[in-house]
């Protein structure tokens, strides 16, 4: 009985997930380049909730790149950098400074 609890548990928690929550940060910058990554279950977002974190991503890297010389950011790469949990993944994008 107890594992069918779970799984509406399981399923509360995961259509729950606050996008406010969710705040990128910084794992390099050397001044060319910024690579951004976010802790999320964001496999299980909707497209409008995805868009949000990805425009929350491009504004910290955009801030960290006037941190220089350079006035916005220009993504080039994504990739999932692994698993944080059973259901929540490190993604991480990274940036030009342009």
């Amino acid at each position: 009985m107890r594992k069918f609890a779970l799984i509406p548990a399981l399923i509360i928690v995961t259509a729950c997930t606050n996008v406010d929550s969710v705040e990128p940060g910084v794992t390099q910058y050397t001044g060319d380049h910024v690579a951004i990554y976010v802790f999320s279950s964001v496999i299980y977002l909707s497209k409008s909730d995805k868009t949000k974190v990805k425009a929350k991503m491009q504004a910290k890297a955009d801030e960290t790149c006037r941190q220089g010389d350079a006035t916005r950011a220009d993504e080039y790469d994504t990739q999932k950098i692994r698993e944080t949990g059973e259901y929540t993944y490190a993604f991480e994008r990274t940036y030009r400074c342009i």
